[in-house]
């Protein structure tokens, strides 16, 4: 065991090598506190209580301290649950399972289920480390780490999507005009802007003169565009107006 070996390495530092099969270990005391071991004579029959020698092995003894304290301190879950056979068949179904979610994500196009998939994979992958008696800290440590870091963008991707409080009107128009933004990214272009209502034939904006401003046209009969005065286009509900001039001066 690790006490005999540990004993074994300190005699042969002691002793000349070709000597060392001349030492028979006896016994370590159970408290660690001291070794014996035993010099044959040629004669075997002829040993005697003189031919014993005791040596304190307090160096062994930190040694053989640290090893026990050490494999005591290794396994994270009590060993009653390490232990139970229902878990200890579970396991490699709990590894292989947590690879399956983690290439599932990486194939996903859309970031929230990319992100979920991650939490799912990397959540398991900490608890098939959990589940062992000897558990690798490393691995565990960052499967920890990458939990927390997925399981955070996905909340933020969930309330970016689903956390906006939208009026009937708001959301009317989401649908009708900006199902391809998610609600947040909504929310937000409308709380930079406002609703206003234009006569028609009011003028919006000017051939070759600046305009801050960005129109969307949300409803009536539309917008007329001209070019050098003459009618080019027009402009129907759901379409922007200015928008080239208004991207080119940002």
């Amino acid at each position: 065991d690790t006490s005999m070996t540990l004993l074994r390495r300190a005699f042969f530092r002691i002793t000349n090598p070709q000597q060392l099969q001349q030492y028979n270990i006896l016994r370590i005391n159970q408290n660690n506190t001291k070794c014996h071991f035993l010099i044959p004579n040629t004669n075997k029959s002829s040993l005697n209580e003189q031919t014993k020698r005791t040596m304190t092995a307090t160096t062994f003894q930190t040694k053989i301290k640290n090893t026990t304290n050490t494999s005591k301190k290794e396994n994270i879950l009590p060993m009653k649950v390490i232990t139970s056979p229902t878990l200890q068949k579970s396991l490699p179904i709990i590894g292989h399972a947590s690879y399956i979610f983690l290439a599932s994500g990486f194939l996903m196009t859309d970031m929230l289920e990319l992100r979920l998939l991650l939490v799912g994979g990397y959540s398991g992958l900490v608890l098939f480390h959990l589940c062992h008696a000897k558990p690798l800290r490393i691995p565990l440590r960052w499967s920890a780490l990458f939990v927390c870091v997925n399981a955070t963008a996905a909340a933020l991707l969930i309330s970016d999507r689903y956390g906006a409080a939208l009026s009937e009107e708001e959301e009317e128009r989401f649908k009708l005009h900006f199902s391809k933004l998610t609600r947040g990214q909504y929310y937000q272009l409308i709380q930079m802007g406002h609703v206003k209502h234009y006569e028609d034939g009011e003028v919006l904006t000017v051939e070759g003169k600046f305009c801050p401003k960005l129109y969307f046209v949300l409803s009536g009969k539309g917008c007329k565009v001209y070019h050098h005065k003459a009618f080019v286009s027009n402009i129907d509900a759901g379409g922007f107006v200015n928008d080239v001039a208004f991207s080119q001066s940002h």
